[in-house]
């Protein structure tokens, strides 16, 4: 079905009247005399905006017809409004996809798979068996270039007859034929709206690429989109070069500045911690008890698992040591190798009595499950009762 106010992306104001409304479960759908809201069809996304100041919620066609949602009753005559920064966006961003596909194609004889537009870039997808950042370059430059010579885009309405001279190798539909060209580079069956010229797309970058299923995505951005873009960037940047003290010219510098203090203070931090691991182990080798239980809460869970570790190397003692945090925990079970100790009791209690997984050889042993009061306890007794 064919709505030629549709044709003007620019037309986003309408006084209209109502035909008829049907209620349901509260809200109301409305026909009007004419519309100039975009329903949402070819990878295009539906417009938003008003009508007689309430917000439309939903957009359909049925039994030939435009329908809108509304969560009021009108009658007679309406103002529609349609939000035209996002539909200009939309439109930008859909030509864009149209003069890519265009040169794409074209070039390297091959077909678009897929479109998408998203808030922060789109992509189009080709069958392309290879693409790399030259191709993308002289993509990026090729479209510029025809962006500044600012190429027509145009809609027409041909017979079955001619649409077929015109796109001999295209899939047309039966009825309701809607072609769009652009200048002398490309003509395609399209319903979706249009910028009038390439001008308006201002310009258009190749934000990157990435290989698909089906052959590679292309990301782009273009005009309003691309400002956005670009504007939030520099927003970031501000924020980091204020965070760092530096000029905009001097990030890298300060960023740089920064790794080498976190480096040096994660060394001291490595340097600390050997002793304390060192310590540790001098402490178990000296302490009468055959097995000794501990509870870690400060360290992560690998610090501890290096620890005992290192018990099992340099160590005659046992060792059961609790990692938690919040409701995950770790327990590693370790023994010298001159030790006697048997570990078994405590991997069958892990297992059996609390369902922890894990397991290892008969030096370490590792088992992570939920941490509770009550397996605390149980690990305490039995290390006190294996004594």
């Amino acid at each position: 079905m064919i709505n030629k106010m549709l044709d003007d992306c620019f037309k986003t104001e309408l006084n209209t009247k109502v035909e008829e409304v049907r209620e349901d479960h509260g809200l109301y759908w409305h026909c009007f005399k004419d519309t100039i809201f975009y329903q949402g069809k070819g990878g295009m996304a539906e417009d938003s905006g008003m009508i007689n100041k309430r917000p439309v919620k939903g957009l359909k066609v049925e039994e030939g017809r435009f329908w809108h949602l509304l969560d009021e009753k009108l009658e007679g005559n309406v103002m529609m409004n349609v939000n035209p920064h996002t539909r200009f966006l939309k439109c930008q961003a859909h030509t864009a996809q149209h003069l890519i596909s265009a040169l794409v194609e074209s070039i390297y004889g091959v077909q678009t798979v897929s479109h998408h537009v998203g808030i922060d870039e789109c992509n189009v997808e080709f069958d392309l068996k290879e693409f790399n950042k030259k191709m993308a370059i002289e993509l990026q430059v090729t479209c510029n270039g025809l962006i500044r010579d600012d190429l027509p885009v145009t809609i027409l309405y041909p017979s079955q007859k001619e649409a077929q001279q015109l796109c001999p190798n295209k899939k047309l539909p039966a009825q309701d034929i809607r072609l769009v060209r652009i200048g002398n580079l490309d003509i395609e069956p399209c319903g979706c709206m249009h910028v009038p010229s390439l001008r308006y797309l201002q310009m258009l970058q190749i934000i990157g690429f990435e290989k698909s299923s089906r052959g590679y995505r292309i990301l782009y951005a273009c005009g309003d989109q691309l400002l956005n873009n670009i504007t939030q960037r520099y927003e970031v940047l501000d924020e980091a070069c204020e965070t760092l003290s530096v000029p905009h010219i001097y990030l890298n510098t300060g960023i740089a500045k920064l790794i080498a203090q976190k480096n040096a203070m994660q060394k001291e931090l490595d340097g600390w911690r050997r002793l304390y691991f060192d310590k540790e182990c001098k402490e178990i080798q000296e302490a009468a008890q055959p097995c000794l239980y501990r509870t870690y809460t400060d360290y992560s869970a690998a610090d501890i698992r290096i620890l005992a570790k290192m018990i099992a190397e340099n160590s005659e003692k046992a060792v059961c040591f609790l990692w938690r945090e919040n409701e995950k925990a770790k327990v590693m079970l370790a023994k010298g190798e001159k030790s006697t100790y048997d570990l078994q009791p405590l991997k069958r209690l892990l297992i059996d009595a609390f369902h922890f997984k894990g397991g290892g050889s008969l030096s370490f042993m590792e088992f992570g499950g939920t941490y509770t009061e009550q397996l605390e306890t149980a690990l305490q007794e039995m290390v006190q009762k294996g004594e």
